[in-house]
């Protein structure tokens, strides 16, 4: 199955080789979790980020139960910060 993997600021260049500018369409095992694409994405532990599945947050002890499927997108992007 495929699935949109996107990660904006300065998270893009973390991406796996061969995608465009802030996203790549992996392909992915039929059942496959958002633990897995996240073995797929080099992150230095020293990074922050949230993580969205089709819009819902995801924390990071849910990614070994989150089942993704056909079309599902995955976005990552740094924490915000205001005042």
């Amino acid at each position: 199955m495929v699935i949109r993997l996107t990660m904006f600021g300065d998270l893009r260049q973390y991406l796996p080789a061969g995608s465009q500018f802030n996203h790549a369409d992996l392909d992915m095992a039929t059942n496959a979790t958002v633990s897995q694409v996240m073995q797929q994405v080099t992150l230095p532990e020293s990074k922050k980020w949230l993580l969205m599945l089709n819009g819902d947050l995801v924390h990071e002890p849910d990614y070994v139960g989150t089942a993704l499927k056909e079309g599902d997108e995955v976005v990552l992007f740094p924490p915000i910060k205001g005042g």
